[in-house]
This record gives structure tokens, C-alpha cells and sequence, in this order.
């Protein structure tokens, strides 16, 4: 049977090179990773093991290592082919099938991973030694008889190798019943293997990364074979942007399973190449949260957008489900990062030296950060189950049950405050006998552990958090490594190494008991903890202080309600409606709890127009009424449009228009999300200062007074359709007028009104200042940038172009700047294009929302224009794209100063070049001046200083 050299060649991807790697083989050295490099002998015996090690042996004979050999023969490198040749040829006399001298020559996955490499090699021995070509046909054959035989099949990974080279062997010798065998065997395991969420069966991230990539391969080989695929084989497309939640806020994969680091890089998608980039490329996943139904639950606060840094990012991590072959048994168990930190880690692989102490110690279920018994048997194949899981705007829950011990019920409930950034874990333990139990927390490297009280202080140089145990005191110990040579309190890195990692346990007993632990970052100190004392039985209230803001979270069952800043047990019993609200509470919808996150269905275009004209009407219409008729005004405006809208915090500025009919804060016994001041100064009482800038407040109903005098600092609210355009006043004496526009906020840090670099701008004494707040965001109290859309057929650029104007002719300026950074830019140039005088500095902006992320482009085209697609009206276009704005208006200001962070990949490509090449056709007399700087990768804001650098030349051109 001859071998069909055309058929094989088509199968050979890797391009014919010579390469440092035959070089070295050529040289003797052989290097298989992870293991030192090996100085070979000339003839080998193939039963050599100089490292002791298992996986060292199997991947001498899978013959892998050859590979660069055949790359460098095709490329005309002769010495490279015959030492190929040499190698094969003695493999093949040295160990016939079955009876080689070491038995892992024919174990499954070898074999199948040789047969794949022998076949590719037939091409360049056929040109340059065809005599030799027979031996390699009769090891081929050897190779495809043994594995079509059922009783060699290994399964997983193992078995997928074994279908790749059944397939090519059956290609390169025509057997058709093997083609077909290696095809309904591929059908097969991919069923297994993987489910619609592209989610693989192994357990473990870095095989699933793997299995991704040699599934990837496996299909091509079918296609080029002209086989089609198997059905099912689309799931995978779902997998790279799973790999992307796996992938923890430094880059790497968070290390579940047998997995020791390693990341996305080189799977091509845009979601991998973007958490390999820390943001600088490709574009994220669009959710923040994701549960895998096959065993993986996911969350993090962003992913890098918004001028945070990716690795700044918090994230968590929880594998739950059945075991598996590369998995541990971990269901349960948590990793947590934050601000740079890894606090809590999984233990992760060492090697597969199964009787090393180490690598016992990493994959035991007492190793993770979960609940264990140790007086207890577990069942290390029982399922963690996923019991409940719901996501809501302010926090994320999830409960598994750890079906492991006999008569125990263990189950483990994690809630993540999505503005706190914060886990509430609470574990309950049921037995009917006096049961021992350990809640652990395995700490990353290079974190430190002091226990004081019911805190648990964690350290990392300078950055800090903390571990809280509310309720009953558990017995706490911290548990540290005492030699290298002993695996408690140690934790793998990489292949054979691993370094010292605290462990932290709090040890209770009984029939019936819970742990309840607060795991929280601290951000610029260490974050502080309190329970809410005298509530009902079965609830609890946990507030936490992060050292920037403070929340409370109450918890009934299935009921969770998430506070703004310390509560009382008055104001925590009445968030669940326990007890009659206190007088303190503020009227209106009370907690974000237990919302769909956004829209929990979708208003048609003409029900989002209906709700905006009514609300735009209402402001109006209470024009006129005094403060009670105002208040039972806002009641039946509430009656008649809450039920209208889709539910959670998209409300269309109902809850912004409620707070300014009420005069009073929206959100304020609710999460921070809704927390926006009334803005309405219906009496135009200079003594009414709500927000946080502590200024009088003039309000312009109907649009901006041009006859106001602006001798006086303050905070100037202007009616605009359904929306209350705030805008900062700071008249300070100087012929420039700079307008300040901000780019995406914090919705669960930040209080609306707000105004970004005010008081840098203010310390360059350059003139007046006005900034504007945009009022988009109050259209959906989730949405962290809003790109000052306006809402519906309310253009909100328009209305701020007319305050400019009105401003600068009051106070006589000479020139107009308007800045911004990244949103804040794309409205400065927004409204340039509408301003033919004005001069526009932005950072880094973005200049078509189309091109934007996704899950956040459509969160403001849904609010803004009550439809989640891209804009095809002109009138829309022109908003979300500054070069469609230009082409209607045909300026874009007198001047443009463009910065832009070379390191920022993205915005680069899909922003900054697209717009220039835009304007360079259109032919606009806009001077555009480029600022090339370097900020690091991903979408990074300036520093102060730079800031103050690039301003002040701005200004310097403009006076000189």
C-alpha cells in the first residue's frame, strides 16, 4: 500500500524553516519543556530517564521534539532530515508494538502524537531519502492498527490525539475505514467533551486553553482532508471568550485545576487578545459576571475600559459541578484579586508526580479555599452542585452544596456587592452528629496574614484587605511554611516549583453552625467592617467601609438588599420591608435588589419616545406647584410610569425627575448606582446646596437664561426636554473660557452631579471654567458612560453649545477650549463640530460609539435612542460619530489637539486613525495637531502633570 505523499503534504501547516530548535537537536541538546535541556547520546536506548520523571519519558517517545527537525528538512536542511530519519527509524526498531522495552513507548496520547508526527515527516523523506520510505509505511501501519483497536484508546485529551493520528494515518496510507473510524471517534468525544457553552470537560483552565487549540487544529485537519465537521463543532466558537473570564485581572488564567499560570495568548479572538494585552487590543467579553453551567462562575468589577487599569481590576473565581481528569476537587472554592493583588489563590498543579508530597498536598480538597471536615470521609468524586444563582444590579449570588460527606449538608453561599467590590461568603454546616469543620482561605504569594479579634489583616506592601468573621467567633489560625521541603503553606508556580503562601483557617463545631465571612480589598487604607446588631433572626446586615466608600448589605433568604453607607437596624429591617420605614427614609423605589441586570425587557422606539415626552412635560407641569403638590405630583407621575418601564435602574430618568420633583437624593437608603441630588431649585433659594460641591444652585427652566449674570461660583441646572443638564460656573478673570467634559464614572462610587479635573484646570489660572455633568446618565442609573447622547430627539450637545455661547458672551472671552478624556473627548468634539471658533485638546477619545465596546454601546444607544442597534438615522449618526457630525456641519472647531497613548492599540486603530483619515478626505480647516505619548498598555488617562504641560501649551499658541 502506497503512501500518498500529495494527501499528507496538504495536511503540513508549519512553514518549511530551519530554526534554533534543530539546530540545537543537531548539537545533541534536547529540551522538553518543562524539563532542563538533555545532552543526548549519539544513539539512544529509548528506555533513558535522566530527570526520574514520567512525563519527561512520554514525551521522549511521542517524537514531537522532532518536529523543527522536518521543518528545517524541508527547507533544504539535509544533516536536519537525516537525523530525523536516524531518530524515527531506531524508535521504530526498537520498540514494536507492545513489547517495547519501556512501557510508556505505546501508552495512549503517545502513540497518537508519534502517528501524527511520522506521517507529517513522509513528504521530506520522500524527496530526500524515498529508499527509506518503506520502514516509515510499515511503522505508520504498525501505529494506525494499534490505535484503531478499541482496547488501546485512552479518553479526554488522550483519546483526542489518538483520533489525530488514526486520521492522518488512514490519509496517508488511503484506508478509508480508519478515516471513518478517526471521524466517528472525533464526533464522539467532541459530545463528551464539550457542551454549548464551549466549555471542555477537563476542569482545569490551561487544558481547556489546550484542548481549544488541538480541537482548533483537529478541525482544520478534517477540512483540508475535505471531511466535514462533526456536529457540534460550533460550540467551540463560545470557548475563547470563556478563556477570557478565566482569565484573572493580571492577564493569567486563574489556576484551577491543574493549572499553573500560563494565559489566552494565541488563541485569536478578540476577547483573548485583549486580556493578553491588558486591554490594548481586541475587545472584552461583553457580561461581568458569567456562571458556566458545566462548573465555573466568574465575576470582576470591569475589565480595563474605563482609564482603570485591567490589572487594577477585582475579580472572583469559583469552580462548582462534577469532577474531572484534570481537575481537583475544589467545587467550592474561591480566588479573589484586587488592585493589583492575588489575596486568594488555589494551590495549583506542581506536576504529575503523583507520589510527590507537594503535589498531593496542591490537589487535596483540604488545600483550597473552601469548607472542609477533617474528622470526616469526602467522596472526592461527588458533585458541588449549583443550588441558586441570580444577577442583580448590585450584587451577584451564588449557592452550591457539597454533596461529599455522608449525612453532612454543606453548602456554601457567595454574594459579590458590585459596587463594594466585596464577597459576603457564608457557609452552613447541618449534621446530625457534632461535626468539625474548617473554613480556609489559601493567601497568594507575597501576601501577609495577621489576625486580630474577628479581622484577619492581609498585606501586600503597600495595598491592604482584609477577611471580617461576623457571628460566632471561630477558632482562627494562620498557617505558614517552615521549609521548602514541606508543602503546608506552599503554593505551585510553575512545573516542579512553588514558593511559600500563608494559609488562613477558622475552625468551628457542631450540629448546626455558619460561617459568615467578608473577604474586601482596601483602596488607600484597610477596609473596615461592622453587623448591623438586632435584626430578626435569619438576617443579617454586614456594612463594609473600603476606604473609599461604605455600603451595607442586608440578607434574608433569597432577598438581598445593598444600602448606601452605614445603616441602622431601623433602616436595615425596613429595606426588606420588615418594620414600617423610618422617618429618615426617603420616599420612592428603595433598593436596587433582585433587578435582572438592565432592562428586563425592551421598550420599542415608541414607548421610549412616550416615557421621555411625559417626563419632559413633568418638570414643566410642577413648575407651578408649590412643595406638597410637587410631592403628590411626583406620587402619580411614579403610579403612571413605573409600571411602564422594563424594571431594574433603566428607568429613563424617571428616578433623576422623582429626586427633583422630591427635592430629595434619589438612592439614598438604595445602593450607591441610584444616587444622584436633586437638581431643581424650584425656589431659587441660594441656601439649598445638595450635592457634594457644596454650591447655590440656579436653575433655568426651559432652557439657558442668557440674561444671568455669572459673577459667582455655582452650579448652574439647565431644563433640557426630559433631562437636567448640570453645569459647574467659575467665573475667574481671563480672556479663555475652558469647558471640562468627563468620560465614564464609577456609578457605584460616584454621586451625580459630577466635574473631573476642576480643580487642576482651576490651579492653571487660565480664565473662566465651565464643566458639564452629563445628564445621559440619569436615563439608566448603571451606565458609567453616556458620551453626552442626550435622550431621544433631545440632542444634548445642542443645549451645552448654547450655554457655552451664552457664557463666553457674557463674560467677553476671547477663545473657547473645550476638553475632555476619552468620552469626555468624543463630546468636547462633539460639540466643536459645532462650534467653529472653538479650539478642542482631547485625550485619548473615543469618535464613533459604533466602534466602541459593544455590551456598552448599546447600553447607551438603548437609553439614549430606545433601540440597542446601531444608529442608522442620520440625525443619530451624527451623535454617536464625530466624523458623520463633521460632514454635516463641516468643521470641527478652529483647532484640534489630539492626544493620543501609543500603547492604547484600540483606540488607536478604531479611533484616532479612522477620524483623521476622515477629516484629511473631507477637507476640513480644522488644525489638528497630534500628541504621540506613551501611558503603558491599554486605555490609560494622563497624570496631572502631563495634563498641566499639554494645557498650558495649548493656551501658550492661543495668547501668543
Amino acid at each position: 500500500m502506497a503512501l500518498d505523499i500529495a494527501a499528507i503534504s496538504q495536511q503540513i501547516t508549519a512553514p518549511a524553516r530551519k530554526n534554533q530548535f534543530s539546530s540545537a537537536l543537531l548539537r545533541g541538546e534536547l529540551t522538553l519543556r518543562p524539563h532542563p535541556t538533555w545532552s543526548m547520546p549519539k544513539h539512544l536506548t529509548w528506555t533513558e530517564d535522566p530527570f526520574n520523571d514520567k512525563n519527561w519519558i512520554h514525551q521522549l517517545h511521542m517524537l514531537r521534539w522532532m518536529a523543527p527537525l522536518a521543518q528545517a528538512g524541508r527547507a533544504g536542511d539535509v544533516p536536519a532530515a537525516e537525523l530525523w530519519l536516524r531518530h524515527a527509524t531506531d524508535w521504530a526498531r526498537n520498540n514494536p508494538p507492545g513489547r517495547s522495552k519501556c512501557i510508556a513507548a505505546w501508552a495512549n496520547m503517545v502513540d497518537g502524537i508519534r502517528a501524527t508526527h511520522l506521517v507529517l515527516g513522509v513528504p521530506m523523506i520522500s524527496e530526500l531519502f524515498p529508499d527509506s520510505l518503506p520502514v516509515l509505511e510499515k511503522t505508520i501501519t504498525e501505529h494506525g492498527a494499534w490505535i484503531a483497536d478499541p482496547r488501546h484508546l485512552g479518553h479526554s485529551n488522550h483519546a483526542l490525539h489518538q483520533h489525530e493520528g488514526l486520521l492522518l494515518c488512514g490519509i496517508a496510507l488511503g484506508r478509508h475505514d480508519w478515516t471513518e473510524l478517526a471521524v466517528e471517534r472525533i464526533g464522539q468525544l467532541l459530545r463528551e467533551q464539550w457542551d454549548a457553552e464551549g466549555i471542555n470537560a477537563e476542569g482545569a483552565i490551561a487544558y481547556h486553553r489546550n484542548n481549544y487549540i488541538w480541537w482548533q487544529r483537529l478541525l482544520a485537519r478534517l477540512e483540508l482532508a475535505g471531511l466535514d465537521y462533526p456536529a457540534g463543532a460550533e460550540s467551540l466558537e463560545a470557548t475563547p471568550v470563556a478563556l477570557a473570564h478565566a482569565t484573572r485581572p493580571d492577564g493569567l488564567f486563574v489556576p484551577i485545576g491543574d493549572t499553573d499560570g500560563g494565559s489566552a495568548d494565541g488563541v485569536d479572538h478578540p476577547a483573548c487578545r485583549y486580556v493578553t494585552s491588558q486591554g490594548s487590543e481586541g475587545e472584552p467579553p461583553q457580561e461581568l459576571f458569567k456562571l458556566y453551567r458545566d462548573g465555573y462562575a466568574f465575576g470582576r468589577s470591569g475589565w480595563g475600559e474605563f482609564e482603570r487599569d485591567m490589572a487594577e481590576e477585582t475579580f472572583f473565581s469559583m469552580p462548582f459541578g462534577r469532577f474531572k481528569v484534570h481537575g481537583h476537587p475544589d467545587g467550592g472554592s474561591l480566588t479573589f484579586a484586587a488592585g493589583g493583588v492575588n489575596w486568594i489563590t488555589d494551590p495549583g498543579k506542581y506536576s504529575y508526580t503523583h507520589e510527590d508530597p507537594i503535589r498531593k498536598y496542591v490537589i487535596a480538597h483540604s488545600s483550597h479555599s473552601l469548607v472542609y471536615l477533617p474528622d470526616e470521609h469526602r467522596d472526592r468524586n461527588a458533585d458541588v452542585a449549583l443550588l441558586a444563582h441570580q444577577e442583580a444590579d448590585s450584587h451577584w449570588d451564588i449557592t452550591v452544596a457539597d454533596q461529599g460527606y455522608a449525612d453532612v449538608d454543606l453548602t456554601r453561599r457567595v454574594l459579590f456587592s458590585t459596587s463594594g467590590e466585596y464577597l459576603v461568603v457564608v457557609d452552613t454546616v447541618r449534621a446530625d452528629r457534632d461535626v468539625v469543620a474548617v473554613q480556609r482561605w489559601q493567601l497568594g504569594a507575597g501576601v501577609e496574614a495577621e489576625s486580630t479579634k474577628n479581622v484577619v489583616a492581609l498585606s501586600s506592601g503597600e495595598k491592604s484587605a482584609a477577611l471580617y468573621a461576623s457571628g460566632t467567633k471561630a477558632d482562627t489560625s494562620i498557617i505558614r511554611n517552615t521549609a521548602p521541603w514541606l508543602p503546608e503553606g506552599r503554593i505551585a508556580t510553575a512545573w516542579k516549583q512553588s514558593v511559600p503562601a500563608p494559609v488562613v483557617e477558622m475552625t468551628k463545631h457542631g450540629k448546626s453552625f455558619r460561617f459568615v465571612t467578608v473577604l474586601s480589598a482596601g483602596q488607600k487604607t484597610a477596609p473596615k467592617f461592622s453587623t448591623v446588631k438586632g435584626l430578626p433572626a435569619g438576617v443579617l446586615g454586614l456594612t463594609v467601609d473600603n476606604g473609599f466608600s461604605a455600603e451595607t448589605m442586608v440578607i434574608r433568604d433569597r432577598d438581598v438588599r445593598v444600602l448606601s453607607g452605614p445603616a441602622s437596624t431601623e433602616d436595615a429591617a425596613a429595606a426588606l420591608d420588615l418594620a414600617p420605614a423610618p422617618a429618615s427614609a426617603v420616599p420612592g423605589r428603595p433598593a436596587s435588589a433582585g433587578h435582572a441586570t438592565g432592562p428586563a425587557r425592551q421598550l420599542t422606539r415608541e414607548e421610549h419616545a412616550s416615557v421621555l415626552e411625559r417626563l419632559a412635560r413633568a418638570r414643566a407641569d410642577a413648575a407651578h406647584l408649590d412643595s406638597a403638590e410637587r410631592q403628590a405630583f411626583a406620587d402619580e407621575l411614579e403610579s403612571e410610569l413605573r409600571p411602564e418601564l422594563p424594571g431594574g435602574d433603566f428607568d429613563l430618568g424617571l428616578e433623576a425627575c422623582l429626586s427633583d420633583l422630591r427635592q430629595a437624593r434619589s438612592g439614598r437608603s438604595a445602593a450607591m448606582v441610584a444616587n444622584r441630588a436633586p437638581l431643581i431649585n424650584w425656589a431659587q433659594d441660594e441656601t439649598w446646596r445638595p450635592t457634594y460641591y457644596d454650591l447655590p444652585i440656579k436653575t433655568h427652566l426651559g432652557g439657558w437664561n442668557h440674561t444671568t449674570t455669572l459673577n459667582q461660583a455655582g452650579l448652574h441646572t439647565v431644563e433640557f426636554g426630559p433631562l437636567v443638564l448640570p453645569t459647574l460656573v467659575e467665573p475667574y478673570p481671563g480672556n479663555t473660557l475652558t469647558v471640562l467634559f468627563h468620560g465614564a464614572i464609577n456609578r457605584t462610587k460616584s454621586r451625580l452631579p459630577l466635574f473631573q479635573r476642576v480643580a487642576l484646570q482651576r490651579s492653571l489660572a487660565m480664565g473662566p471654567i465651565l464643566g458639564f455633568s452629563d445628564a445621559t446618565l440619569d436615563l439608566d442609573a448603571q451606565m458609567r458612560l453616556g458620551w453626552y447622547l442626550g435622550a431621544g430627539f433631545w440632542d444634548l450637545t445642542t443645549a451645552m453649545v448654547d450655554v457655552i455661547r451664552g457664557a463666553a458672551a457674557t463674560w467677553g472671552t476671547e477663545h473657547v477650549v473645550l476638553q475632555g478624556n476619552s468620552g469626555g473627548g468624543f463630546a468636547a468634539m462633539q460639540v466643536a463640530a459645532q462650534m467653529p471658533e472653538a479650539h478642542a485638546v482631547v485625550f485619548n477619545p473615543q469618535t464613533d460609539i459604533r466602534r466602541y465596546s459593544a455590551a456598552h454601546a448599546r447600553r447607551a444607544f438603548e437609553a439614549a435612542f430606545g433601540d440597542r442597534s446601531d444608529p442608522t438615522r442620520d440625525d443619530e449618526l451624527a451623535r454617536v460619530s464625530v466624523a458623520h457630525r463633521c460632514r454635516t456641519t463641516g468643521t470641527l472647531g478652529q483647532s484640534l489637539t489630539y492626544v493620543s497613548n501609543s500603547g492604547d492599540r484600540i483606540h488607536v486603530a478604531n479611533h484616532e486613525l479612522p477620524l483623521l483619515e476622515a477629516l484629511e478626505d473631507m477637507g476640513v480647516g480644522t488644525t489638528v495637531n497630534r500628541v504621540d505619548l506613551y501611558l503603558g498598555d491599554g486605555h490609560k488617562p494622563v497624570d496631572n502633570d502631563k495634563y498641566a504641560e499639554i494645557m498650558t501649551s495649548v493656551y501658550q499658541q492661543l495668547t501668543s
